[in-house]
């Protein structure tokens, strides 16, 4: 670790125990899935890695061996357990998306790390590098372009696809096409395939919108990468495949 990261992560972490609750509170810590792993407080454990971290993280998420951790204030980037780097971000972040690219949104806008701060008041947001594609609850935007109008709150895409996300519909671009969805999403992950997290369980959608395959049971959160799909159930990480056979259980903490 380079002094200048080393410096950060000190300072980030002063910050955070300043405001750490009382002796006596309970903290809150909850479990967050990453493509390939957890987040468990302040300890990362992604495939063999097994990490602290300084504080625990508002939002987490991983990229192959990158893991991404946002705070209020700032950004920190881990490769193999060494703190690759740290940016500082316009203020609490309240999501994040870094596949293809890194975006993460919150009350101040959207931030990306190669362009900065936009002033986009989005409620999700997709980073291909060549464009920023968003959604706020009335409409798809590209930059400050409005797509198509439309009640969509989530969006996810590669470089290749994108698909905006209603409560029961999806719209795809650039082909302009609407399909309907099983059901209403929890949360949403794409790989060669769309997966959606619903009460029932987990849909496997084709990328034009044919449900693939189903897997029933409650789950928590939803993540997808190159080798899997993963989700959270009672608070330990399933490994899945891509059409959502069972590969692996792990407890939680193990």
């Amino acid at each position: 670790m380079n002094p200048r990261n080393a410096f950060l992560v000190l300072s980030l972490a002063a910050t955070l125990a300043s405001c750490a609750p009382h002796a006596g509170a309970t903290p809150s810590e909850p479990t967050l899935l990453v493509a390939g792993g957890v987040v468990q407080g302040h300890w990362v454990r992604l495939g063999n890695q097994q990490f602290a971290l300084p504080a625990a993280p508002t939002l987490a998420a991983a990229d192959g061996d990158l893991v991404y951790l946002a705070y209020p204030f700032q950004l920190l980037v881990y490769q193999n357990g060494s703190l690759k780097d740290s940016l500082p971000l316009p203020g609490t972040p309240t999501f994040m998306q870094v596949r293809p690219r890194v975006v993460v949104g919150g009350e101040f806008g959207l931030f990306t790390p190669e362009g900065g701060r936009f002033a986009f008041q989005a409620s999700d947001a997709v980073n291909t590098g060549k464009a920023l594609y968003w959604v706020d609850g009335k409409a798809l935007y590209v930059g400050s372009r409005k797509i198509t109008d439309g009640s969509f709150y989530k969006v996810v895409g590669d470089e290749g696809y994108l698909v905006a996300l209603t409560k029961r519909e999806a719209y795809q671009w650039p082909e302009g096409v609407w399909f309907p969805l099983p059901a209403e999403p929890k949360a949403v992950a794409l790989a060669e395939d769309l997966y959606l997290l619903a009460p029932e369980g987990i849909y496997q959608l084709s990328r034009s919108g044919l449900v693939v395959n189903f897997l029933a049971g409650a789950f928590g959160d939803l993540a997808a990468d190159a080798q899997g799909v993963y989700a959270l159930q009672g608070g330990r990480l399933v490994r899945l495949s891509f059409n959502l056979q069972f590969v692996s259980l792990i407890s939680k903490g193990a």
